[in-house]
């Protein structure tokens, strides 16, 4: 099996979607509440690619299979810091 690792690209973000989503819905590992749509992930795909950061894509057997990306994070001010 061939598996390969390169930017981003909008044919990906349905899939991309998917991965995510299962983490929004499954766990408590984003700060995340509701899923989001492959149109909303290609317009934040677009937003880190255009500031020059990266947003890959892992594609293996003709399909995206994962991603990884860079970005500012903004902690949601709701969440209580805990000390």
């Amino acid at each position: 099996m061939s598996a390969a690792v390169r930017p981003a690209l909008a044919p990906d973000t349905a899939a991309m979607a998917r991965i995510y989503n299962y983490y929004i819905e499954n766990t408590v590992i984003t700060f995340e509440e509701e899923p989001v749509s492959a149109a909303t992930m290609a317009m934040r795909v677009a937003d880190i690619q255009n500031a020059n950061l990266p947003w890959l894509g892992g594609r293996a057997r003709g399909r995206c299979g994962g991603l990884c990306l860079r970005q500012q994070m903004e902690v949601p001010q709701r969440l209580p810091i805990l000390r």
